[in-house]
């Protein structure tokens, strides 16, 4: 990354899926990402898909979502089975609210809602046209643990929201378990 962006070169794409990403690392990307000085500052497709390794605690979490908040070129960001409980769901929803190029969001199988809906409310919060992310198009919450308050917070968020596609398949179920 760093002797792309020492070349001139405008990285606008990075998947990082399925690797054995801890936070130190990611914490190292970050800082290599948004600098300073900012090495990607045209980054429009982050995916860390499958890097289940990561738990986004502390000052990790917090330069994650300032560097998520900082891409405004973002428009599609791909966390699906990164652990995302607790403060890591609510901080990273709150950044992706300051993402205005944000269209595709994939958190599914993040474990959302396992142990509190919180996490699904905040979530939630984020398909609200007027509010959340507002340019978000595509959706993928599937397979984590959406109850009544995290369905009825989705509901009341669908209103004005510009979705085309919102994915609730395998909902309180655990990806690859049987029906």
């Amino acid at each position: 990354i760093v002797q792309c962006a020492a070349q001139g070169h405008s990285l606008r794409g990075l998947d990082l899926s399925g690797n054995a990403i801890t936070d130190l690392g990611l914490g190292q990307i970050v800082r290599l990402l948004v600098g300073p000085p900012a090495t990607c500052p045209s980054l429009s497709a982050w995916s860390l898909g499958g890097c289940s390794r990561l738990r986004l605690r502390g000052q990790v979490l917090r330069e994650f979502c300032s560097a998520i908040s900082s891409l405004s070129q973002l428009s599609s960001l791909d966390l699906s089975e990164v652990p995302l409980e607790g403060a890591a769901a609510a901080s990273l929803a709150a950044s992706l609210m300051h993402c205005p190029a944000l269209r595709n969001l994939s958190l599914a199988g993040c474990g959302l809602g396992r142990r509190d809906q919180g996490d699904c409310v905040a979530v939630a919060a984020l398909l609200e046209g007027k509010t959340g992310a507002q340019g978000l198009e595509v959706c993928d919450l599937s397979w984590n643990f959406f109850d009544f308050a995290g369905f009825t917070a989705v509901a009341a968020s669908l209103r004005g929201a510009r979705l085309e596609s919102l994915s609730f398949a395998g909902n309180g179920r655990i990806r690859g378990s049987a029906p």
